[in-house]
């Protein structure tokens, strides 16, 4: 297992255009290098996000960087990807419906621009939950994606 600190890749934590693509890039050349080396080069690589950083995941994920799964908890899929969409790995997607945070529509909106692309996508909304889960919603959601990257990544 990696763990990739993102941030080192641009100047501040503030979400932007600019820093997204730092950001995307950094866990590209992460995943590019594990591709290089024979030790990881036939592993299956996923990617799992919460916030910010599932929006990092999905950055990537839309700009077919070769993972093999994304999971993302409460993220979006910020703009300059979205109009740049060059494909998904299998994504699954848990938000709460009461995220003041980053709200319910933006997991709305990519389950539909999955379904319009017909890219595989799981989703859960909790319909009791804002931004971060508690119990019981917090097990039932590490239950999915640990289910999820089972199926994915087998």
């Amino acid at each position: 297992m990696l763990f990739l600190h993102y941030f080192d890749a641009a100047d501040t934590f503030r979400a932007s255009d600019q820093n997204y693509v730092a950001w995307e890039d950094s866990v590209s050349d992460l995943v590019g290098e594990c591709r290089k080396n024979p030790k990881w080069s036939s592993r299956r690589i996923a990617l799992l996000g919460f916030s910010l950083g599932a929006s990092v995941a999905l950055s990537a994920g839309s700009q077919a960087v070769p993972v093999n799964a994304v999971a993302e908890w409460y993220g979006s899929l910020p703009d300059v990807f979205f109009y740049q969409l060059k494909g998904m790995p299998p994504l699954l997607i848990v938000h709460g419906q009461h995220d003041d945070n980053i709200p319910v529509a933006n997991a709305q909106q990519i389950v539909q621009l999955c379904g319009m692309k017909r890219f595989t996508c799981e989703s859960h909304i909790y319909p009791d939950q804002g931004h971060g889960f508690l119990p019981p919603a917090y097990e039932d959601a590490v239950k999915r994606t640990l289910d999820f990257f089972s199926r994915q990544l087998k």
